[in-house]
């Protein structure tokens, strides 16, 4: 996300300069302090870029933002987005695009250090010491990086950055700085969909050893259950939210019911091309972001890919042909959209504040669409 559309849901300068000035307290002794007002070296913030950093940035940070957007897979926009990419991240370019965010207080160097916020936490590159931090964000539960530390280290796997140091109760962990780019801006000649056909079939086999088979009818109502109590908190929340028909959880739960076990296994739970990483040898692809890390459905990660649920405009319509495929079983597919409904629910509930995401706005009015659009067809 861009630093504009975090600021539509919270005060993201705010935000980013407690959060700044919490980690150096735990994890550097207070060396810097960062605030809004006051004295101090002023630092900027990039929207288009999504960052943070001193006004005399290294250029090795400066190469780091270049190489993180000049590519795009869009053959129309190439040539355009390599041109900005390459103006923007340059030093002169960066000091006329950004504008001020903070002042931060220390006598620590900063030139080297960039920081990026994310969707529930943000993260601290430090490229003199070719490390990053990451942190939760103030104002969010850290339960979701508890998560991500016990998945990349008790469950190890080569495709994981390993964790180098980390303080849960504190709300960060460290880990080597990555040189390469996000899938969605890796160079040209690279298969961003053999890549991601190779991390589904990966976190597969890496969860293979812990899949069990629980009763469809308990797993469903104790799903469900969770469904319900979500879809309540969140349209207390957020009024404006669409209300899906009833119709639909019920023809969801009857299809789902079609089969008597099912089967249950790890899933990354949010394995998209923005949570891969491709080394800057091209050699390998690093998978990303665990916090959503979770025992669902076998498939779960799969479908995700294949119905392109985070980007969930038209999904009522991807549904619909996903039923009439041949191949497909609708009681599997009725179990994923249930999951998947919560996981949407669970990342708008831990959002702070009353400002509801998109992506669940966006995806309540396709799955109310679903009702006539896939509905009265039935399925296969």
């Amino acid at each position: 996300m861009r630093l504009s559309e975090f600021a539509q849901r919270e005060p993201i300068d705010a935000i980013a300069a407690q959060t700044l000035t919490h980690l150096w307290a735990s994890r550097f002794k207070g060396e810097l302090t960062f605030e809004l007002d006051g004295p101090g070296r002023p630092w900027r913030a990039h929207d288009l870029l999504s960052a943070y950093f001193d006004p005399d940035l290294s250029a090795q940070a400066r190469r780091y933002l270049r190489d993180g957007f000049r590519n795009t897979p869009r053959r129309s926009r190439r040539v355009a987005q390599w041109l900005l990419g390459t103006a923007l991240a340059s030093s002169p370019g960066l000091r006329a695009s950004s504008r001020p965010a903070f002042h931060v207080q220390g006598d620590a160097p900063m030139t080297d250090l960039l920081v990026v916020p994310g969707n529930r936490r943000l993260r601290l590159l430090d490229f003199a010491r070719q490390r990053a931090v990451v942190a939760t964000k103030v104002g969010y539960e850290s339960e979701s990086l508890s998560v991500e530390h016990r998945m990349r280290t008790e469950h190890r796997a080569d495709f994981m950055v390993p964790v180098l140091e980390a303080d849960s109760a504190a709300g960060w962990l460290e880990e080597p700085l990555l040189e390469g780019w996000p899938l969605p801006r890796a160079p040209r000649g690279h298969d961003q969909q053999a890549s991601l056909r190779w991390a589904r079939s990966a976190v597969a086999q890496w969860a293979e050893p812990g899949a069990h088979s629980r009763d469809t009818q308990a797993y469903v109502a104790e799903l469900v259950g969770t469904l319900t109590d979500d879809l309540r908190l969140a349209h207390e929340r957020f009024p404006q939210l669409p209300q899906v028909p009833t119709s639909w959880m019920a023809r969801l739960q009857d299809w789902a019911l079609e089969i008597s076990t099912v089967e249950l296994l790890l899933s990354h739970g949010d394995l998209q091309a923005g949570n891969l990483w491709l080394d800057a040898d091209a050699s390998r692809v690093i998978i990303l972001d665990w916090e959503s890390c979770a025992p669902r459905v076998r498939g779960y990660d799969a479908w995700v890919q294949e119905l392109g649920t985070r980007s969930p405009v038209g999904l009522s319509q991807r549904i619909a042909l996903a039923l009439r495929a041949p191949d497909v079983q609708r009681a599997k597919l009725a179990l994923f959209l249930l999951e998947d409904w919560r996981w949407f629910l669970t990342e708008a509930l831990d959002v702070p504040g009353s400002a509801c995401p998109g992506g669940l706005e966006t995806l309540h009015e396709e799955l109310t669409a679903c009702v006539t659009v896939v509905l009265p067809q039935g399925a296969p």
